[in-house]
């Protein structure tokens, strides 16, 4: 056989194999093949504790420990803005215009009466001054969730 018959036989392979196994994995294991243990940027379980503390040590080190302003909250959610600074900026921005805002959403799931994780997404929002529907919102990765995942923590000590 010529070589390059050989090559092409060769990548055939490798796409044939790696999109079995991609199926395989993806869709009929039903499994993310890179599934984590929740599914937001930050997670933390907290256990021994009451509804009420969780909560309270959200908006204590959100607000007064992070300098996030509460923007909206239900029962069991609450979203957090404060502006972006100058590197988010320069990431997020665009070129010429309004800098964005850090818009943290941080949510409870009540496992038990005394156990509880919270997770927490961040968004980077261009355009938030006005209207909702003009915004123009980035979800940041969990790669970047390095911060968040400290000030979980610090709400995991201040609740209990």
């Amino acid at each position: 056989m010529e070589k390059v018959t050989k090559v092409r036989i060769a990548l055939l392979l490798c796409v044939v194999f790696g999109a079995t196994f991609l199926t395989g994995r993806l869709v009929f294991a039903r499994q993310p093949l890179f599934a984590g243990k929740a599914q937001g940027m930050a997670t933390v379980d907290i256990n021994g504790t009451t509804l009420e503390r969780v909560q309270a040590a959200i908006q204590k080190v959100f607000a007064s420990g992070e300098g996030f302003s509460l923007t909206d909250s239900g029962d069991l959610a609450y979203v957090f803005q404060r502006p972006g600074g100058r590197i988010k900026d320069l990431s997020y921005g665009d070129l010429g215009g309004e800098g964005v805002v850090e818009r943290a959403v941080v949510e409870i799931e009540q496992k038990s009466d005394s156990s509880f994780r919270v997770e927490c997404n961040v968004y980077m929002v261009r355009n938030s001054g006005g209207d909702p529907f003009f915004e123009d919102d980035t979800k940041v990765l969990r790669a970047f969730g390095r911060e968040y995942q400290r000030v979980l923590r610090r709400v995991k000590r201040e609740a209990n």
